[in-house]
C-alpha cells in the first residue's frame, strides 16, 4: 500500500454495483487522493458493449444515407 502512495495519480475503476461501491470506498480510505471512474451500465464490459453497439448502429445510419447524384454539364 505505501508504494501506491507514492504513485501521483491512482484512478479506480470499480463496478456500479454495491461491491464496486464498497471497493471504491475501502480505497477512498486507504488513498483519498484516488480518483473513483465508474461505468454507466453495472460493469465496464455492458458499457463497451453498448458503446459499440451505438457506433455499429451509427455507421448503419451513415450507409443509409442517399447521395445526390453530381451533375454532369
Amino acid at each position: 500500500m505505501e508504494y501506491l502512495r507514492t504513485i501521483p495519480k491512482v484512478i479506480a475503476a470499480t463496478d456500479n454495483d454495491v461491491s464496486g461501491n464498497e471497493l471504491a470506498q475501502a480505497i477512498r480510505e486507504q488513498l483519498p487522493k484516488a480518483v473513483w471512474v465508474r461505468p454507466v451500465a453495472k460493469d465496464w464490459n455492458e458499457d463497451l458493449l453498448a458503446r459499440l453497439r451505438q457506433q455499429q448502429n451509427q455507421k448503419q445510419k451513415n450507409r443509409g444515407i442517399a447521395r445526390s447524384p453530381v451533375p454532369v454539364a
